[in-house]
């Protein structure tokens, strides 16, 4: 049997990886560092979140912890490239990239 040790939204274990504007919005269960977005590991995180709502951490190595309800606004996501990268429809659903519509 295979033993979680480190499970995170995003990542499960980082130490110098630089995370930047991204997100996390799934389950995290099962695991020793368990964590919203990062598992375990040094904080290197910047402009990035997790939904406690949905994952139902209430820690995280990095990044803020938002309820469903603000991971749905787009104040929420600060220094994000809303005109050229990102689209969001407020109140509605998570930000996603501009290209994914046309796909």
């Amino acid at each position: 049997m295979v033993s979680k040790i480190t499970v995170g939204g995003l990542i499960g274990r980082t130490s110098s990886t630089i995370i930047t504007n991204t997100y996390a919005a799934t389950k995290v269960t099962g695991a020793i560092y368990a964590g919203g977005l990062v598992g375990y590991g040094t904080n290197t995180t910047t402009n990035s979140y997790w939904d406690r709502d949905i994952s139902g951490q209430p820690y995280s190595v990095g990044g803020v912890s938002k309820t469903t309800e603000q991971m749905y606004q787009q104040a929420t996501y600060v220094n994000w490239n809303f005109a050229n990268t990102w689209e969001i429809s407020n109140g509605v659903d998570y930000p996603h990239l501009q290209w994914e519509k046309n796909n």
